[in-house]
């Protein structure tokens, strides 16, 4: 199992809340309504800052999203299919700012089940 870890910067026109809104109740929503993504995602989750984090400084981002996928080729398939490049991606740019959005591929290592 692979997961693709989304570190998330808001666009800049939105608030905070309009950018948590907006991830979580529209987009998501959006994502899962693909076939695609109904056959391939096997997890997915959006995590948010919290307002006060004790000792650690503001984060540099606003959101975190993770896919998880049986395979890389899976992630690929998802990735390249006609409705993520065209519904997805375009919707993208409603709420995140795509040159400080950031992600990577990892494998989940599970320290404390």
């Amino acid at each position: 199992m692979i997961k693709l870890t989304v570190l998330v910067k808001r666009n800049p026109t939105l608030s905070v809340e309009e950018y948590r809104q907006y991830h979580l109740n529209t987009h998501s929503r959006l994502l899962m309504t693909l076939p695609e993504a109904q056959q391939l995602i096997r997890r997915y989750s959006i995590s948010f800052p919290v307002a006060d984090a004790g000792v650690f400084d503001a984060p540099e981002f606003d959101g975190i999203a993770e896919l998880w996928f049986d395979d890389v080729a899976a992630m690929d398939a998802f990735l390249a299919s006609e409705n993520f490049r065209t519904r997805v991606r375009e919707d993208e740019t409603r709420f995140l700012d795509g040159e400080g959005t950031t992600a990577m591929v990892t494998e989940e290592m599970v320290v404390v089940p």
